[in-house]
């Protein structure tokens, strides 16, 4: 991330003056704004306008269940810790709007103390996902709230008005809704079509959106990368004539890097400044890709004559709304929601909210035999715990660093006091190729040696398997699916086109990280205990 230039913050003109109305502000603002200004406050993340005196204020930043804060993408420096409830499909799962309500408060709140330290960053959360989850095995699971369009309207929206508060003109937190629309899959939804009749489309899909604007009052969307019906969700005329001009939206950004798609995944258009003019006038405000690229190709537009003036006034506009709203742009600090400390994370009251939704959250299937509540004089001697998730507390790409970690079998072991039987079922491995076998060197690298690591195996479906060495904790990744476009030059599992890679420490690899390793040139071969 580049470092801000240090510039005079100017709060003496009538863009930091309260008294006024936010659009006579705003009118100030874009009289005062030269073209090549705006051109360069199209992206979501904006910059600063020393000329004018005024800091740029990005949106952005994940909040679908507690505040993500591990700043391993944005260059922000070590994890913030966050209270982290459960995935939406079970806050959706305890049928308790309140609660929800409870947990979406204390993630503004949490917000508004992260923005503190960061200036510039997280007032704005893209959350929460209002994609229905129809059917598990499309992937996606840990953002839903569940498949009924009524549910998910009711819960999400509930998380809004807790993020966002109940002030009349303030907010704590702006909620961004995610993902308009159709963008149920996580196979291919860069580029599929969802095709979607009339009555699947409002009396499901869109119902969700339709709730948590007019009931729930949230700030913004966020377009889908798909197409819907052919059209692709940045270029959606709806985002205009259905989300602002029916429910009353304020403002729209793409998914990230949803403008280049277009044109290198979709190959829809030729150009950025194509897509870019188009998904102005389409209604998106804001475009989250690289501000430089987005701004390049505003001014190509520009100068093609595909874009006006007004086009980038009406999103500057609707943009600047929702930020004068949070009163980052207030001369005297104004907003009630900003009297937040560094104790408000992880408070007692974020532990006890997070502990009863927990608990919640649990749906009891089948109590076959009257097995559960487990008899308390039961001994820890007569009970053994088995599975893979057993003993694990794994990380989603939207949850944050949580203050702590406590797996079933950690609690149980509380509870009893004594160290309990824990089989995780999984098997160990070990991978041998020329007489040599893949071990994990002290800096962390791969290499062939006498003594081969033992790896816990572990399948996650779709030819994704991952490898925890047993010695150093450290995870292999395996992709085996041709299809998934990974590396085709070594060998995995004995299968050709695969690859191994080292990941990470401790954590469940949410992505890739770290560079492809090759064994060898000939198959590997896995020996399993």
């Amino acid at each position: 991330m580049t470092e801000k230039k240090e510039f005079q913050v100017n709060k003496n003109t009538p863009f930091w003056d309260a008294s006024l109305t936010d659009q006579e502000r705003i009118d100030w603002l874009l009289k005062e704004m030269t073209v090549e200004e705006k051109l360069g406050y199209l992206a979501s993340s904006s910059p600063d306008l020393p000329r004018l005196g005024i800091p740029g204020v990005s949106v952005g930043g994940e909040a679908a269940h507690g505040v993500e804060g591990r700043n391993d993408q944005n260059g922000l420096g070590k994890p913030d810790v966050t209270t982290s409830f459960p995935q939406p499909i079970g806050m959706s799962a305890s049928w308790d709007p309140e609660l929800i309500r409870q947990a979406g408060e204390i993630t503004g709140t949490e917000a508004r103390v992260v923005w503190h330290r960061h200036q510039g960053h997280g007032l704005s959360r893209w959350a929460p996902t209002v994609d229905l989850e129809r059917d598990p095995r499309w992937g996606r699971n840990e953002e839903g709230y569940g498949e009924d369009p009524v549910l998910t309207g009711k819960m999400a929206g509930a998380y809004i008005r807790g993020m966002q508060g109940d002030d009349s003109k303030y907010l704590r937190c702006a909620a961004t809704l995610k993902h308009f629309y159709g963008n149920n899959t996580e196979v291919g939804r860069g580029w599929k079509n969802s095709s979607i009749d009339p009555r699947n489309k409002y009396e499901l899909y869109l119902e969700p959106f339709r709730r948590c604007i007019e009931d729930g009052g949230a700030e913004g969307i966020m377009t889908a990368y798909n197409k819907i019906n052919g059209t692709i969700g940045i270029l959606n005329p709806e985002v205009t004539d259905i989300l602002k001009k029916q429910y009353g939206l304020r403002h729209v950004v793409s998914d990230g890097g949803a403008m280049g798609l277009v044109v290198n995944l979709h190959h829809y258009f030729g150009q950025h400044a194509e897509t870019i003019a188009t998904a102005l006038k389409a209604g998106v405000d804001a475009m989250s890709d690289d501000p430089r690229m987005v701004e390049q190709a505003a001014r190509e537009a520009y100068e093609l004559g595909i874009l006006k003036e007004e086009d980038m006034d009406r999103s500057i506009r609707c943009m600047m709304e929702t930020k004068l709203r949070l009163g980052v742009y207030d001369r005297e600090n104004l907003n009630p929601y900003d009297r937040v400390t560094e104790d408000d994370i992880d408070s007692p009251k974020a532990r006890e909210i997070c502990k009863e939704l927990s608990r919640e959250s649990i749906v009891l299937l089948k109590n076959e035999n009257g097995a559960l509540p487990l008899d308390k004089a039961l001994k820890a001697e007569d009970i053994a715990i088995v599975g893979p998730l057993g003993d694990a507390w794994y990380q989603d790409w939207y949850g944050g660093t949580a203050p702590y970690r406590t797996t079933f079998l950690q609690g149980m072991e509380v509870l009893k006091q004594e160290n309990i039987t824990f089989a995780d079922g999984l098997d160990r491995v070990v991978f041998r190729c020329d007489g040599k076998g893949l071990a994990v060197a002290e800096d962390g690298t791969l290499q062939m040696a006498d003594e081969p690591d033992v790896f816990i195996k572990e399948y996650w479906g779709e030819g994704s398997y991952t490898f925890k060495s047993v010695r150093t904790g450290k995870y292999l990744g395996a992709r085996l699916s041709e299809s998934q476009g990974e590396s085709r030059n070594g060998t995995d599992c004995g299968r050709p086109g695969g690859s191994l890679r080292l990941v990470r420490d401790g954590d469940f690899p949410r992505g890739a990280t770290g560079g492809w390793q090759r064994c060898a040139d000939q198959p590997v071969s896995i020996t399993r205990f």
